[in-house]
C-alpha cells in the first residue's frame, strides 16, 4: 500500500503565500486609507477648534478696545485707531496672550499667502508699554516682531476683508477738526461701533461681526481745559 503524502507540495505553498500576500496588501491599503482619513479629520477638528478659539479671543479683545488718545496727522487728539490697506491697529484692555498686561497693542492685517493664491489673516499682540504709540502715523501699522507675538496666521480664504463701521456709519466724523463739548465726544465717537471680517471662498462666505464697548475712559488724556482742538 502506498502511503499518502502528509506534506505540502511546492505549488500549494506558492498558492498559500500568494493569497497571504494579497491579504496583507489589502489590509495595509485599508489601514493606510483609515489613517489618512483619521489624520485629515483630526486636522480639520484642530483647525476648527483653533478658529473658534481665535474668534472668541478677538471678540473679547475688540470689546475691550481702549480710549487711548494720540495726535492724528492734523495734530488733533483722537482715540487711537488705525485703518489702512486692509489692516487695523488698536489698543485693548483684554489681552489675548499677555494676560499679565493691563493693556496691549493689537494689529490685525490681511496678507497674501506665499504658499497658494489665498489670503491669510494675521493677528499680532504686544504689551502696550513695549510699543506705546504717540501718534497715529500709518507707519506704526507694522508690528515689531521682536516685541510682539504672532497669535494666528492660519486662517485663510480666497479673499479676506476688514470693514469698519463707525458711529452712525458716517465716515466724515474722522475728518472733524475738533469737538466743542464733552457731550460731542460721547455722541460722535471716532472708535468703530462694529468690526466685520469677511472670508470669501469658492463655495461659501463667512462673516465675523464684533461690537465694541465704548466707555470713554480716556485713561491717557486729561480733559481739563479741553477745547476740542487739543
Amino acid at each position: 500500500m502506498i502511503k499518502a503524502n502528509k506534506g505540502f507540495s511546492l505549488v500549494e505553498v506558492l498558492i498559500t503565500l500568494t493569497i497571504l500576500t494579497l491579504v496583507l496588501t489589502l489590509s495595509y491599503q485599508s489601514l493606510s486609507v483609515f489613517l489618512t482619513a483619521a489624520s485629515k479629520s483630526r486636522g480639520d477638528f484642530n483647525k476648527a477648534q483653533s478658529t473658534s478659539l481665535l474668534r472668541v479671543k478677538l471678540r473679547a479683545s475688540i470689546r475691550g478696545m481702549l480710549d487711548y488718545y494720540a495726535r492724528n496727522e492734523d495734530g488733533h487728539m483722537r482715540p487711537y485707531f488705525i485703518e489702512v490697506d486692509n489692516a487695523i491697529q488698536y489698543i485693548s484692555v483684554s489681552p489675548m496672550v499677555y494676560s499679565e498686561q493691563p493693556e496691549v497693542l493689537v494689529t490685525i492685517k490681511v496678507i497674501e499667502s506665499e504658499i497658494d493664491e489665498n489670503q491669510r489673516l494675521e493677528v499680532w499682540e504686544c504689551p502696550l508699554k513695549e510699543q506705546m504709540p504717540f501718534s497715529q502715523g500709518v507707519a506704526t501699522i507694522s508690528p515689531n516682531s521682536k516685541k510682539c507675538t504672532l497669535i494666528n496666521n492660519k486662517i485663510s480664504a480666497e479673499t479676506i476683508s476688514i470693514s469698519v463701521n463707525r458711529v452712525n456709519n458716517d465716515n466724515s466724523l474722522s475728518t472733524l477738526p475738533g469737538f466743542g463739548q464733552i457731550e460731542d465726544v460721547l455722541t460722535f465717537h471716532l472708535l468703530p461701533q462694529f468690526l466685520t471680517f469677511t472670508f470669501v471662498s469658492a463655495d461659501r462666505e463667512i462673516n465675523w461681526r464684533f461690537k465694541t464697548k465704548i466707555e470713554n475712559r480716556r485713561k491717557y488724556f486729561n480733559m481739563d481745559g479741553f477745547d476740542g482742538n487739543a
